[in-house]
């Protein structure tokens, strides 16, 4: 089975061609916090969690409600029957 993705082309672009989050430079810069590390979360969030998660030796609790999701991502996975939370 293959889905029908031609109408969801800036959501596989978004996976294909994932873009850094500039604004969060400035964000940061406002707030005058200066980043002393980063991660990169490209494989995937949990997996980078359980990454961190044995690397400290300490645990962690994700709130879903508080992960940003794209309204085409939250609909695209709608449109497939997969559960996704949508923060408000």
């Amino acid at each position: 089975m293959k889905p029908e993705l031609d109408e969801k082309e800036y959501i596989v672009g978004r996976q294909l061609k994932p873009e850094a989050r500039k604004d969060v430079i400035h964000f940061l810069k406002d707030l005058s916090i200066m980043p002393t590390s980063m991660i990169d979360v490209s494989d995937g969030l949990a997996s980078e969690l359980i990454h961190l998660s044995k690397s400290s030796g300490l645990g962690m609790t994700i709130y879903d409600e508080k992960l940003p999701v794209d309204q085409e991502t939250f609909n695209t996975a709608k449109d497939f029957n997969i559960v996704a939370s949508l923060k408000t």
